[in-house]
């Protein structure tokens, strides 16, 4: 099957995590990493060939086939679906769920969340196929990358990379958009106030002095026209601020990873050397 990448922020047992989802020459790669997380150490990853996958669902009595695998996972991860879904577990969550299934009537403690567990190492990314009367579990293992290696750091740039670029092209069509509205909105109001006033003329020619008291009303009108024109700038002001604040973060924490990025790959170099 061909190449792709994709990530998509889920939530697992309370805690946010960034899911990242690569196949590249017939080899699933999953990264998983905490998305309030600053240190590099929460983050686990996964390779998996093509075969090594099959093998798995062969396992489970319910075999599927590389291509098929993959689009069961893409569709769990962007929820195209309710019958395929993912969950991450440690591993005594793990060893509690089979002893649930071992003995039904047993009494256990609840899943433990996978960002407060005390224990350190695996993860594992269980792919939940929902089938009549049953359900398949596909676990895929991770290990906790203590120092991620390039290639990490590598997909967490593009996926930064990425999320920034969209974030700028939707504050743009947005900024876009409301321009538009308020545009349209003012073009509205001139052509209200331009009959108002044609009618006020028409009015005061016909009557001599009678159009003193509608001079008034027409001022009043203005005035709230105006204040209003403030209010609707103001809002918008506050938006491109706000627009501008999520813009920042994210090239705060792209610059933060790149700077990461070069610090392992010279610390690999003096040790090399």
């Amino acid at each position: 099957m061909e190449d792709l990448e994709t990530s998509a922020t889920l939530e697992f047992h309370g805690a946010r995590y960034v899911v990242t989802v690569q196949v590249q020459q017939q080899m699933l790669h999953v990264q998983v990493e905490a998305a309030d997380a600053a240190t590099p150490s929460n983050v686990w990853t996964g390779k998996f060939p093509a075969s090594d996958v099959e093998q798995l669902t062969r396992q489970t009595g319910n075999s599927k086939r590389f291509p098929v695998f993959v689009q069961m996972l893409l569709t769990a991860l962007h929820r195209r679906s309710e019958t395929v879904f993912v969950d991450l577990l440690t591993a005594a969550d793990l060893d509690l769920y089979r002893q649930r299934k071992l003995h039904p009537g047993a009494i256990s403690e609840g899943l433990t969340s996978a960002a407060t567990a005390t224990g350190n190492g695996k993860r594992y990314l269980i792919l939940t196929y929902a089938v009549e009367f049953d359900r398949v579990h596909y676990p895929l293992p991770l290990i906790q990358e203590l120092s991620p290696p390039p290639e990490v750091l590598q997909r967490t740039i593009r996926r930064l990379r990425q999320a920034l670029a969209e974030n700028e092209n939707v504050s743009a069509n947005e900024s876009n958009s409301r321009l538009a509205e308020e545009n349209a909105a003012l073009r509205e109001e001139n052509r209200c106030l331009k009959n108002t006033l044609k009618q006020y003329c028409d009015n005061v020619s016909g009557n001599g002095h009678a159009g003193i008291n509608s001079m008034g009303e027409l001022q009043r009108e203005l005035q709230a026209s105006i204040e209003e024109n403030k209010e609707l700038i103001a809002l918008y002001q506050q938006s491109r601020e706000d627009s501008a604040v999520e813009t920042t973060r994210l090239r705060t924490e792209v610059k933060y990873v790149n700077y990461t990025h070069i610090r392992i790959i010279e610390l690999l170099f003096s040790d090399n050397s």
